[in-house]
């Protein structure tokens, strides 16, 4: 009775698992059997450097991303516009031709001198424009001008990502919202790691939290432009930059005079007066060339409109929540981040070590070793080994509990692309392995030798020597 409390001790130290249950004899059974039900967390990353694949500080939508700008819309360079003008050319018939406003923000039109200038202002307001031109010009005394917007080029945004057909479009209507623009982008590529999309929106001038442009038109004010160098009312020489709506005057610093020899050979040079730009955008001051002051781009970069990242739940916006199915400002980024892809490997003591590929899914430890076909008869599942790469030339391998991670006391591991997982052995292994085969169990408590060890007189029953030497004799007879 002694030996036999002692052999079995020493088999379960050898062995080291974490429950007699599990697997006394053979440690490579791993599990949680007749345990009460736990739940554990997965892991993404395995210590400080192992970074995570995606960090992005998204915040929720607010209210004001819901709500619809009723503002018209500000023509733009590049704009297609269509163009009624009753009787200009044949009495009692319209003309009606598309026009693309230029990159200086003009139009032409047949008999009249001038170019107009679209940019800046709205349908209604290039209607009233164009009809005071023609009167000026003496070309029609009550003009009936017509414009529409057929195309606004500079009211688009950006679908990325994960979706059948990703690219630029134009948004064709102020309640454009983002399942639209999904469903526009022939719908989104499902893979069971795409939960989340993200939208890139330019914030507001005032910078708080949550909000954004109210209307599309007022985005383009967001633009900034460099001007030529000039002073203020005290004389300090800079640059005059429109940002967020309005003028503002950039200081930048001015070197001394040099000294003259003589006084009288000293260019004489009339002092600058101020000459503040009007507060339109039409009126822009020259853009700033490459010989000029680089200016203080700190401060410019601090005065560029800063920008949020909004966070869409999928599942919801599948759903139909109003709640996240926001509108669609220009200038917005969508982005929906594609699955992961790439090959996990399995080496060691397992049954089918190779290369694995994740196929866009979240790939546990416990579903690659599934995978792999379970451990081999010499596996420790206390001894094993996680390769991750961490930045481009480095790696960093960790020590996995396989045994208290199947037994939900460690938490399980994501799989990244390239991981390698190596299962170990050690040297109590091939020794439990063999005497795992060494015996062969039948009913009660007896034993026999199994074929590893035994004869074959072992599993058959030997004859009485007194019978063979007669069958001997029988068979010289017959051959007599």
């Amino acid at each position: 009775m002694v030996i036999k409390k002692l052999i079995v001790t020493s088999l379960v130290l050898c062995c080291g698992c974490n429950s007699i249950w599990n697997g006394w004899l053979d440690p490579s059974q791993v599990g949680r059997f007749r345990k009460a039900s736990v739940t554990t967390d997965i892991r993404r990353s395995i210590s400080v450097a192992d970074e995570p694949a995606m960090d992005i500080d998204a915040e929720d939508p607010t209210p004001a991303d819901l709500k619809v700008g009723h503002k018209d819309y500000v023509l733009q360079s590049g704009d297609l516009i269509d163009i009624s003008i009753f009787e200009l050319m044949v009495p009692g018939t319209p003309w009606v031709e598309m026009r693309q406003i230029s990159r200086g923000g003009y139009i032409t039109l047949p008999q009249v001198r001038q170019d107009i200038l679209a940019r800046g202002k709205t349908a209604r307001e290039l209607e009233k424009y164009i009809e005071k031109v023609l009167q000026d010009e003496q070309i029609l005394t009550q003009p009936d001008v017509t414009v529409l917007i057929r195309e606004a080029r500079n009211m688009t945004y950006n679908i990325l990502g994960a979706v059948n057909s990703p690219g630029s479009n134009v948004i064709p209507r102020p309640n454009f919202r983002i399942l639209d623009a999904v469903a526009g982008a022939g719908g989104v590529i499902e893979q069971p790691t795409t939960k989340t999309l993200y939208v890139f929106r330019r914030a507001t001038v005032s910078g708080k939290k949550g909000e954004s442009a109210a209307s599309d038109s007022e985005n383009s004010a967001l633009d900034i432009c460099f001007g030529s160098v000039t002073s203020d009312t005290k004389g300090s020489s800079g640059h005059w930059v429109w940002t967020n709506g309005e003028w503002k005057f950039i200081k930048v610093p001015v070197a001394p005079p040099a000294t003259t020899r003589s006084a009288a050979t000293a260019p004489t040079t009339a002092p600058m007066t101020q000459t503040q730009p009007a507060t339109t955008q039409t009126t822009k001051p020259a853009v700033k060339t490459e010989g000029d002051e680089s200016g203080k781009w700190e401060e410019l970069a601090a005065k560029t409109p800063s920008q949020r990242i909004i966070a869409i739940p999928l599942d919801k916006l599948e759903r139909g929540d109003p709640r996240v199915n926001i509108v669609v400002r220009n200038g917005d980024t969508i982005w929906v981040p594609p699955p992961t892809q790439g090959e996990f490997y399995v080496m060691g003591n397992v049954l089918r070590p190779g290369v694995y590929s994740l196929t866009g899914r979240e790939i546990t430890l416990r579903q690659a070793m599934s995978a792999a076909g379970g451990m081999s008869p010499l596996a420790d599942p206390m001894r094993c080994e996680l390769i991750r790469r961490i930045g481009g030339n480095q790696e960093q391998v960790i020590s996995v509990n396989l045994d208290a991670i199947f037994a939900g006391k460690e938490s399980d591991i994501i799989l990244k692309p390239d991981d390698i997982l190596n299962v170990g052995t050690n040297p109590a292994m091939p020794f439990l392995a063999v005497l795992r085969n060494a015996f062969r169990f039948t009913y009660g408590f007896g034993f026999v030798y199994d074929r590893n060890f035994a004869d074959i007189d072992t599993y058959t029953t030997k004859e009485n020597p007194d019978t063979i030497r007669r069958q001997r004799k029988a068979q010289l007879r017959q051959g007599l």
